[in-house]
């Protein structure tokens, strides 16, 4: 018996989705125990940033950013800067422009230029 959990929980998650039109990304993000969880939740595109892995203890680390430890009431503060509300009157917001990912600063990335500087 090969002790591949991720492959069982992928064939899940594919089936799921399956059940949605094509174009739908049903999946937002992923909690998990393990980190195979990581890598079932990648194969079914849900990045990085939004793949969470709870170890025993019930603290949370992010699989992008594993030195950011929370727990589930951290979680519950940036609930609203890492998840899209629910309401249906109003249509979600394109998803590069939320609060989080617009202030997020990747040290590595050049620094921006004013375009109407020269």
């Amino acid at each position: 018996i090969q002790r591949k959990p991720q492959e069982f929980k992928i064939e899940c998650l594919r089936a799921l989705r399956s059940l949605f039109p094509d174009q739908a990304q049903p999946f937002y993000a992923g909690f998990g125990n393990r980190e195979t969880d990581t890598i079932s939740y990648q194969a079914i595109s849900i990045p990085e940033s939004r793949i969470f892995i709870i170890n025993p203890e019930g603290a949370i680390h992010n699989a992008l950013n594993k030195s950011m430890v929370s727990s589930y009431d951290g979680l519950r503060e940036l609930c609203d800067l890492v998840f899209p509300p629910i309401d249906e009157d109003k249509e979600a917001a394109d998803e590069q422009f939320n609060a989080y990912n617009f202030w997020k600063v990747d040290p590595f990335a050049p620094p921006r230029q004013d375009p109407a500087s020269p």
